[in-house]
């Protein structure tokens, strides 16, 4: 090895997205972590301990239900993590992006096929039985390994890996 140390971000959002990317965790053996996750409460208290960087809160979608104000915290919020990300890609340059989802996720992928050396692998929410997220059809474009825990979705992801469940 030349002496440079070799990272891997874990980008994904709270709740169940998070317990599941925490099962992959013992994959990255020898590698150094750095988990880029939004600042909850379970987030807070299951990653104590580990490198984090806090990303907002971000949910892509846009509802006219939500009314202005809050729309627009949602789109401050895309807007952020966007901006985050090319900061702390270039800054530590990671070997590894690996995320379970949800939004959080794109600009680390868009951004890691302008990263030479940088592979990444996105694993398709365990919630996901019948059909895929938005954003695993977003990143299924971008992933070099992309990962999906039930057969049934086999023809959505013909490039993708049935790799069981994480649990």
């Amino acid at each position: 090895m030349n002496g440079k140390r070799r990272r891997a971000f874990f980008v994904c959002a709270a709740g169940g997205h998070l317990m599941e990317l925490l099962q992959a965790e013992p994959c990255a053996e020898g590698l150094e972590i750095h988990w880029v996750v939004p600042k909850k409460n379970d987030a807070v208290v299951l990653l104590e301990g580990k490198t984090v960087h806090w990303a907002k809160d971000c949910v892509a979608r846009v509802s006219s239900r939500l009314g202005f104000a809050k729309n627009l915290a949602r789109l401050g919020a895309v807007a952020w993590d966007f901006l985050q990300a090319p900061l702390l890609l270039l800054k530590y340059r990671p070997d590894r992006i690996v995320s379970t989802g949800s939004s959080i996720a794109v600009p680390y992928f868009l951004l890691a096929k302008l990263m030479p050396g940088t592979r990444t692998c996105f694993v398709e929410t365990l919630a996901r039985v019948d059909g895929p997220s938005p954003t695993g059809r977003v990143c299924a474009r971008f992933a070099d390994l992309f990962l999906y825990q039930w057969e049934e979705l086999a023809p959505f992801y013909p490039k993708g890996v049935y790799g069981g469940s994480v649990f």
